[in-house]
Parts: C-alpha cells; structure tokens; sequence
C-alpha cells in the first residue's frame, strides 16, 4: 500500500467512524426533543445517553480536518474554499450545541432550552454535513481566474441536493433510533426499547429508498 492509499484508508476510517457516531448522537438529541413531552421515558434514554457521547463525537471531526490539511494540504485549501458557507454554519451550529449542553447541565432549568437546541441543531447540522457529498462529486464547481468557484443557484435548484440531505437525515434518525433501541435495553426498559425499535423499523426502508433516488439524482459528472 503507498503512503497516498494509506493516508485515504485513515481519512476514509475517520469519516466512518464519526458519520456512525455522529448520527446516534444528532439522533438521539432530536429524539430527546421530540419525546420530552409524549414520552418522557423514552427522552431520558435519549438524553442519558446525549450527556457523555457529544465530546467524543467531536474529536474524530476534529482529527479528520486534522488529517486532511496534513495529508492532503492542496484538497483541504480547495475543498475550505469552496464550502466555506457550510462549513462555517456548521461550526456556528456546533458552537450552539455545544454550549447550550455544557451549561444545561449545570443549570437545570435550561434543560428545555437543551432539548430543543440539540433537537434542532441535530438535523441542521447533518443536512449541512452531508450536503458536502453532491459538491465533491462535481457539477456545482467553475472555474474564475484560475480559482474554483461554487455555483450556489445551481446546487440550491439540484434534486440530487435534497436527496443526499434526505438520506443523510433519515439514515441518521434511523441509527440512533436503532441504537437507542438497544440502549433502553440494556437500560431494563423494554417499553422504551420496542418503542425505538419501531421508529427504526419504519425509518430503515426510507432511508434506503432514499439512497436509491440520491443514486439516480446524481448530476451527469458524477457518471464515473
């Protein structure tokens, strides 16, 4: 394997790890927010879970920015140009959340305030996340006096946009619904347990429907 295959192969295990990680972790603050009145039982199982994991989550997106500028510093100088917007309102978002969780749990009385800004942000941020995937594919990029520019108007218009953003959601709501299933479990709450395992059941054959119609939407260049 040559140092450029290795240097992918890690990049490609970061991404893995924290699209796993993060999904149970956006997940379960959207659940924590929408069963904190219908279901309180099932929001404790969701925010139990949502108090240790949102600083673990965070190192592996950190060590992959780290990698990528490391390894590949011509990429990441490219790829900051032309996402500086999602990029940005990524790390806006994550600033909130990250925030409001830290001081929620030390003032208790911002707990509400905590469960709808980790509910809210937990869909914002991967729409915005995944949104990188039909940018890298190509389609969306020009390029003005020897600089590549994104094409906003086009990409907002692109079907093939939304049906990444779809499938990054449902794919997340259906992991960490999947996941908080076992969780309730092992926690010795069946009820809570069948009651996610449910949702996943409904959620795991529309995220794939999803991943099929993103498959289609690709635009032309995405071909290869």
């Amino acid at each position: 394997m040559s140092d450029t295959q290795l240097a992918i192969t890690i990049l490609w295990c970061f991404i893995f790890i924290y699209s796993i990680a993060g999904s149970i972790d956006f997940g379960a603050g959207f659940w924590s927010m929408v069963f904190s009145r219908r279901n309180p039982h099932a929001a404790d199982i969701a925010n139990r879970f949502l108090s240790p994991s949102w600083e673990v989550t965070n190192v592996f997106l950190v060590l992959l920015v780290v990698a990528l500028v490391g390894f590949f510093p011509r990429a990441a100088y490219v790829l900051g140009t032309l996402l500086l917007v999602p990029v940005s309102l990524v790390l806006v978002l994550l600033l909130f959340r990250s925030a409001f969780i830290v001081y929620s749990y030390s003032v208790q009385k911002h707990e509400l305030a905590l469960r709808i800004v980790s509910g809210v942000t937990g869909l914002l941020i991967p729409g915005l996340l995944v949104s990188v995937l039909p940018i890298s594919l190509g389609g969306f990029i020009h390029m003005s006096q020897g600089f590549p520019q994104l094409e906003f108007g086009k990409l907002l218009t692109s079907a093939t946009l939304y049906a990444h953003v779809g499938f990054g959601i449902l794919t997340e709501l259906f992991l960490s619904a999947l996941f908080l299933s076992d969780y309730g479990r092992e926690a010795g709450d069946e009820q809570v347990s069948q009651h996610y395992r449910s949702i996943a059941v409904v959620l795991g054959p529309l995220a794939l429907a999803m991943a099929v119609l993103a498959t289609f939407t690709m635009v032309p260049e995405a071909l290869w």
